[in-house]
């Protein structure tokens, strides 16, 4: 299809972001077992015999590349992985924004064209603050959905790597925080569901704004001629009150499920550090990384509840855009044929006991009923009445756009085209 070289150029982005995630997860993690054999080498080994496989490997992998792990070859290998870090981190970022920016791109331009290509009775039927609402809040919120999805992609992978650093220490301690992880991801999933339900009320609750900032800008003249600025101002004020309850509410969650995991991690800690020190056989070094990895895996798992969080209270946002674009594509005009020389019009143009509805006629009176009109060629001719009498309806109408329903033409005023 035509987005087919955009997904194309999107998995290949995709594909060499993955792999520098992992790459920059891989390098930080070898840093973080680097530390193991400094403190060796400082003294810090502890009781002879503790286990230390991490550090058994690295004077293997050592061995196998003759080098000896000195202070000069552990630090020099320190510094190197840390400049690949942070080339790998750089080109990461650049490929991730690159994406997230193209998906909110993509997302916009499907929405634009897929409005330009409706048909226009849709179109009529459709607030044009709901046109826009999706063009701007819902596109910008699924980009802030994308975002997130982004950042937890990268701290899950290097929750992930460290992880496994944690499992090559001590896999009975690694088990341990695991499990303690999934308890208090498990006891914060409520707010998850509770952030999607307030995410679908600032959608409903963005759109009855932009509807009542629409409708006063459109009607400016006939609320001042009518003195009905009051009204609108409160409808207005009602609609914005209504957002920042939701908004607030959302605060609230989030700062709830923080509240939950900062007091959870810290009892964690305190007990793996405990299995350690008491089951685990561990010396020194190896105690104070798995400390280390510790303090920096579970407020990994607090910024994943919270990044799971914020996705639910942005997806009501793409949710409603997608479904927006669906129903358009589903209004879109018939391909056009060759294009054809437009009918000239030398005489007049006659309309004779024109009727039309935009629904069921049942349903109430038409918007327009036995109108008959004459526009004679080359002659300006104003239409006047009251708001809602069909003027647009008519003007719509005389400009023939595709896939109008048929109107009611009595058959005594058909005639040849003029």
């Amino acid at each position: 299809g035509e987005h087919s070289p955009h997904r194309r150029v999107g998995k290949a982005r995709g594909g060499r972001s993955a792999a520098l995630l992992l790459a920059s997860a891989a390098t930080e993690t070898f840093g973080i077992a680097l530390i193991i054999p400094f403190l060796h080498l400082a003294g810090l080994s502890g009781a002879d015999g503790a286990a230390s496989p991490v550090r058994d490997a690295l004077a293997g992998a050592a061995e196998a590349l003759d080098v000896d792990l000195t202070w000069p070859v552990l630090l020099g290998t320190f510094v190197l992985l840390v400049a690949l870090r942070s080339a790998m981190a750089w080109q990461r970022e650049m490929h991730l924004a690159a994406m997230r920016h193209g998906f909110v791109d993509r997302l916009r331009e499907r929405l634009y064209t897929a409005t330009a290509e409706a048909a226009w009775p849709f179109l009529v039927r459709r607030r044009q603050s709901d046109l826009l609402h999706a063009l701007t809040h819902d596109v910008n919120r699924a980009g802030q959905g994308a975002m997130h999805l982004i950042q937890g992609s990268v701290t899950a992978a290097f929750a992930l790597a460290q992880g496994a650093l944690a499992f090559a220490i001590s896999p009975s301690v690694t088990a341990g925080m695991a499990l303690a992880g999934g308890v208090l991801l498990a006891a914060t999933r409520p707010l998850v569901r509770r952030s999607r339900t307030l995410g679908g009320r600032l959608t409903a609750g963005g759109r009855a704004t932009h509807a009542a900032l629409t409708d006063f800008l459109g009607g400016l003249k006939l609320a001042k001629s009518g003195s009905a600025e009051a009204r609108h101002v409160r409808d207005f004020t009602a609609a914005i009150a209504d957002m920042r309850r939701h908004q607030l509410a959302l605060v609230r969650a989030s700062a709830a499920a923080r509240a939950v995991f900062d007091v959870g991690a810290a009892a964690v800690i305190a007990a793996l550090v405990w299995l350690a020190v008491r089951h685990a056989g561990l010396g020194a070094p190896e105690l104070l990384v798995l400390a280390f990895i510790a303090v920096r895996v579970l407020p990994a798992l607090r910024r994943l509840q919270q990044i799971a969080q914020q996705l639910a209270h942005a997806l009501p946002g793409w949710l409603h855009a997608a479904e927006m674009e669906g129903e358009l594509r589903a209004a879109a005009e018939p391909t056009a044929g060759p294009a054809a020389e437009p009918m000239p019009l030398r005489r007049e143009l006659t309309v004779c006991g024109v009727s039309f509805s935009y629904g069921d006629p049942a349903a109430g009176p038409p918007a327009l009923a036995d109108i008959d009109i004459v526009v004679p060629a080359g002659r300006l001719v104003a239409v006047t009445g009251p708001s809602g009498a069909g003027k647009s309806t008519l003007a719509d109408l005389l400009l023939g756009p595709p896939r109008w329903p048929e109107p009611a033409f009595p058959p005594a005023c058909r005639r040849p085209a003029s």
